[in-house]
């Protein structure tokens, strides 16, 4: 159980990281109607600089940003 506890922390806070960057895209108009996420990861991922890969990791709750591309998000 100890270690399992780690784990759900890490992706509750992919989870919630997730859904406020779909929010606000969603907000600016980063809008897709074929995306999964209903957010274009592609126009993400040009303005991070990253690949079409991560960003979509990012917006499915399968990764966090470094620190450095958090700045970028900023």
């Amino acid at each position: 159980n100890t270690l399992k506890k780690p784990t759900d922390l890490q992706a509750i806070l992919r989870e919630g990281f997730s859904q406020r960057l779909i929010r606000t895209l969603k907000e600016k108009g980063y809008t897709s109607s074929r995306a999964f996420s209903g957010v274009n990861a592609k126009a993400l991922a040009q303005a991070l600089e990253c690949s079409t890969t991560m960003a979509r990791r990012y917006l499915s709750a399968e990764s966090l940003p470094e620190n450095k591309t958090m700045e970028k998000l900023s």
